[in-house]
């Protein structure tokens, strides 16, 4: 192979990030010609005649040119003293309240929680603090404090760039301490902080001196450490060391406290020859050190903590620059091709284009296309035995923490996906978020926050990964920062807006109902052991209504469909235990498409403040209206026609979806009733709604079991069957579910495959123990605040209570 080829291809990946060029670095690389120009200027100035020429204008303009000189010194002495200083503060109190934050993610986990007890669940801006525009590190959170590392000046004349640590108020964004002394570099690793000491990495890629800066909690520096290479890790702290991957330097053991003068002192060192590109931030556990090899290691290394001789080291088919993560016996390791800034399809793209340039051979291209191909795993291994348990596979680089939650790991990946993967290596659910994850997630107390590496945090619920709002970070074309959940908020850098707050605590998700006819519990509050009629509607006294659908508690009121005086009506009812039968009815909606022929015979939906209903002619095939009402005062919002009678909708809180024509399943927004999709399924017969989980549609006729992207309405899968439905379909878990005459069939919810089958035994309602004088449910009942609420056999709407009416 050629020297260059072979250059080339042992070059260490560019691991993290490339030297970033904005306008003002382009105007930078035009200041010589700029300079040159000025030169000749004050060239010609400078003769004799030119001189007292300009001397002459000096004095006409003395007061002009004076206040321009004191702007210049006062900007000077102000502007460039406030932004070279090292600190604001040395009296500021640390409220830190001892809580460490000492590895990459807070701790051997990998949650990326801080302190407090709620979750953010509206995407809120709070505060932002851009000093320094750029924060590629992840931010570290300890008490009321927020400590991140910043980038700036990145250009031509600067490559390396000016950086800083920076401690700031958790609830405010206000600056308490900056540690930035002139020759301190843009800096990718993160801080860590424990035991009264913040401790964190500089540089990017490209430095060879970088070093490991320990500070106490106000911001005085009480040692550094200069290494032969780049220190993009993020360190970790235990039991009173300091560990640290050095890049082509190798990993480090530093003590945290140092020698009596101060100095730095090395416990420690694996030798970069040995152990080559150390980027992957360690874990420490049970006196072990775990950490990974990126390009040209290819392993997970287990090192001794105290005399930093290798217990064990795996080989793997690619590189680990993730953080490995200890729980329960176990080490999670995740690995890919691809980096921070290139995919794995682009990596590859660039190397063989460089073979080729040099004359590389056709098996030389083989052999590298079989080393770069994307490509992406998860490992666990057993720590007992060095075994690896199981794999699981991603179609590119998983680059930030494996998470590990309660029962499941969380984790993202290059090919822009989320992962949710049980503690055996079985899928339980991913979430395409189109866009490349390169960070790490943070689990708060049930959801859990991800950001692309394009600019967007997400916020998803963390048993289904259903999103639940995203927000943008702004400009700019490198987000690598990780968001921490603490106090109720996120914390993220970003490339152009600093370090953000973002979300709000406490707030309660919009109220959704798409149950259809299934009824179930809607709280978790007991039912009482004995039950007796609470009320009943209508009373003796209210005009007769023949309930002819299953019932829809949305929002804390019950809804039900039906006929009265031969025409279909929407009834809003109060659940309230005070309301009297005159009170009881809060709003009717009278439907007039079809009269006396219109009917209410499927059950609403309801999402935010809007109920949709359809009204179906009593005839086949007269077609049908779909309403979408105020739930305030069932007032019409917007209305859709129908090419024909439909079994009922699915909702969710952008859109309602329906059968609007025999073969045809359309969306609309719901909002304001516009068409957003429709797709046709060819042949076969509509078996019953349709329904919306973790982003995607779920419909089936009597031919197909389909699943469609429910923001496009594309098809992701479609089965064939060879039975037909006998009621609407749902989602149990990672199953899709179908009844079948007296059995319930289970598909995949990842490709539709046909999983198992269970009995579905008739519905008893001997449980509920009604009176004698009580007619029995038509459908599935609904449980509330420790109440029964049913249609009886009689079409009334049945409250039962323990206490009476």
């Amino acid at each position: 192979m050629p020297f260059m080829t072979t250059f080339l291809l042992t070059l260490p990946t560019l691991a993290v990030i490339p030297v970033l060029v904005g306008p003002l670095q382009t105007l930078l690389a035009l200041l010589p010609a700029i300079l040159l120009g000025m030169g000749s200027i004050l060239f010609a100035a400078f003769k004799p005649r030119g001189f007292v020429k300009l001397i002459r204008f000096c004095w006409r303009q003395k007061l002009f040119l004076g206040c321009v000189a004191s702007v210049l010194v006062g900007w000077h002495y102000g502007v460039f003293a406030k932004l070279f200083e090292t600190r604001r503060s040395t009296s500021e109190s640390a409220a830190t309240d001892g809580t460490n934050w000492s590895t990459s993610g807070g701790g051997p986990l990998r949650l990326g929680r801080g302190p407090g007890e709620l979750d953010p669940t509206t995407s809120a801006a709070v505060w932002k603090n851009d000093r320094d525009e750029t924060v590629f590190s992840s931010p570290a959170v300890s008490g009321s404090r927020v400590f991140f590392a910043t980038a700036t000046g990145m250009g031509p004349f600067s490559p390396e760039g000016r950086g800083a640590i920076v401690c700031v108020e958790a609830d405010s964004g206000r600056e308490v301490w900056r540690y930035a002394p002139t020759d301190y570099r843009a800096t990718f690793s993160s801080p860590v902080v424990a035991d009264g000491c913040v401790v964190c990495g500089e540089g990017l890629h490209q430095v060879q001196d970088a070093r490991v800066t320990c500070l106490d909690l106000l911001g005085n520096k009480k040692w550094e450490f200069r290494t032969k290479s780049h220190v993009e890790a993020t360190a970790a702290i235990a039991d009173g060391k300091v560990f640290i991957g050095a890049g082509a330097d190798g990993f480090y053991c530093l003590a945290l406290e140092p020698t009596a003068d101060g100095q730095p002192r090395v416990l420690w060192h694996l030798d970069g020859e040995k152990y080559p590109d150390c980027e992957s931030s360690p874990a420490v556990s049970d006196g072990v050190v775990y950490f990974g090899l990126g390009d040209g290691g290819f392993a997970i290394c287990a090192v001794d903590a105290t005399a930093g001789t290798q217990r064990w080291r795996i080989k793997t088919p690619y590189p680990v620059f993730a953080p490995p993560t200890v729980a329960d016996g176990k080490l999670y390791v995740a690995t890919g091709n691809g980096n921070y800034v290139q995919s794995a399809a682009d990596l590859l793209e660039m190397k063989l284009q460089i073979l080729k340039d040099d004359g590389a051979t056709e098996q030389q291209l083989a052999a590298a296309r079989k080393r770069l191909q994307p490509a992406g795993e998860v490992w666990c291994i057993d720590l007992a035995t060095q075994h690896v348990d199981w794999k699981f596979a991603a179609r590119d680089a998983i680059l930030g923490n494996v998470v590990r939650g309660d029962d499941s790991l969380y984790f993202g990946s290059r090919d822009g996906h989320l992962y949710r993967v049980s503690l055996s290596g079985q899928l339980l659910g991913k979430q395409d978020l189109r866009e490349p994850l390169v960070c790490s997630p943070a689990l708060g107390q049930k959801h859990l926050y991800a950001t692309t590496s394009t600019g967007r945090l997400f916020c998803l619920d963390a048993l289904t990964l259903k999103p639940v709002w995203d927000a943008s970070l702004g400009g700019g074309d490198t987000f690598v920062s990780s968001p921490v959940v603490a106090h109720g908020h996120v914390y993220v850098g970003t490339a152009q807006q600093g370090l953000r707050c973002l979300g709000q605590p406490g707030v309660p998700e919009s109220p959704l109902w798409s149950r259809g006819e299934r009824g179930g519990r809607v709280d978790d509050e007991p039912t009482p052991p004995s039950l007796s009629l609470a009320w009943q509607y209508p009373s003796e006294s209210d005009k007769p209504v023949g309930v002819s659908a299953s019932l829809m508690l949305f929002d804390g009121a019950i809804y039900a469909g039906g006929r009265r005086e031969g025409r279909a009506q929407l009834l809003k009812l109060s659940v309230d235990k005070a309301a009297s039968p005159e009170t009881r009815l809060l709003w009717a909606r009278t439907f007039e498409l079809h009269p006396l022929a219109g009917s209410i015979g499927v059950a609403p939906v309801g999402s935010g403040q809007r109920v949709c209903v359809i009204e179906n002619h009593n005839g086949i095939d007269r077609g049908g209206m779909l309403y979408c009402l105020s739930a305030d005062d069932g007032s019409t919002l917007w209305t859709q026609t129908l090419a024909e009678s439909s079994v009922g909708p699915a909702i969710d809180a952008k859109q309602v979806v329906v059968w609007s024509g025999p073969e045809q399943l359309e969306s609309f927004d719901l909002t304001n009733g516009v068409s957003l999709w429709r797709t046709t399924f060819t042949g076969g017969r509509v078996q019953g709604a349709p329904t919306i989980a973790n982003n995607l549609v779920f419909a089936a006729t009597d031919k197909h079991l389909a699943a469609l992207d429910a923001p496009t309405g594309t098809f992701l899968w479609q089965v064939s069957l060879d039975w037909f439905t006998t009621g609407g379909l749902f989602v149990e878990g990672r199953h899709v579910v179908l009844p079948h005459s007296d059995e319930y069939r289970l598909h995949s919810i990842i490709d539709g495959a046909f999983q198992s089958r269970r009995p579905a035994t008739e519905e008893s309602y001997d449980w509920l123990k009604l009176p004698q004088e009580i007619p029995t449910p038509s459908w599935p009942p609904v449980v509330y605040q420790g109440r029964v609420y049913f249609v009886s056999s009689q079409n009334a709407v049945v409250c039962l209570g323990a206490d009476s009416p």
